[in-house]
């Protein structure tokens, strides 16, 4: 008998009473941001599509470009669906100190072509919401889910410490990242290929040379990764 199973990275989803994912068009002054927060579930994906959809249809200024997270996590699939997206999109992240990252939200997090997570990161391996008495599906259903959150990771450059990190982490457990390991693992950064795009266009806009626009934008990256306003 086929059962729903439903992958996630967190414990706290057991209880039974859990806050569902709000996925919001915010105003910001005379601009507009994207706040996710809360149990990220099936119903997510959709209800994303739908706020980028009315961004872009209604050219509404969107803050940054940017996304704010406060999540525990919730469905794996999910969170990598939405995080594939915020990637063609070229979304960022910005997330304040004492915002939350999570579990499954962490996927979300690494779609962003840059990354200011200065919040708490916290990550660990999947597990079942469900009862389940196949061993064979277990074995099988985990393999597949370690292969695919590996392949996610490499397609969106991050560090395969990342992955060892997830892997080696019990799922009744959270391992939160330290600043540096943020840093080193590409956890807070940029898509190279985004990176130079900007790199270049600032040139262009700016009427200088690529050397001299390497020069400004190396200061305001350090400035964004250090949490600075700019």
């Amino acid at each position: 008998m086929h059962f729903k199973k439903i992958l996630i990275f967190i414990i706290f989803c057991i209880a039974t009473d859990v806050a569902l994912a709000k996925i919001e068009l915010l105003p910001y002054g005379n601009k507009y941001k994207i706040l996710i927060s809360d149990v990220i579930t099936t119903k997510d994906l959709d209800d994303f599509k739908s706020v980028i959809d009315q961004l872009e249809k209604s050219k509404m200024t969107f803050h940054m470009n940017s996304i704010q997270l406060n999540s525990n996590g919730g469905n794996i699939d999910v969170a990598m669906e939405i995080g594939k997206i915020i990637r063609e999109k070229n979304i960022i992240h910005l997330n304040r100190k004492k915002i939350l990252c999570d579990s499954a939200c962490v996927f979300i997090l690494l779609g962003g072509v840059s990354r200011y997570p200065f919040g708490k990161i916290g990550i660990h391996r999947a597990t079942y919401y469900m009862n389940v008495i196949d061993d064979n599906k277990i074995l099988k259903d985990t393999n597949e889910t370690l292969t695919k959150t590996k392949k996610y990771i490499e397609e969106m450059g991050i560090s395969s410490q990342l992955y060892d990190a997830i892997y080696h982490t019990e799922p009744w457990k959270i391992y939160y990242l330290t600043d540096k390991e943020k840093k080193d693992w590409g956890v807070l950064g940029d898509d190279i290929y985004h990176e130079e795009y900007l790199i270049g266009k600032f040139a262009t806009n700016r009427h200088i040379s690529h050397s001299e626009s390497l020069v400004i934008f190396s200061k305001l990256r350090y400035l964004l990764r250090h949490g600075k306003t700019i």
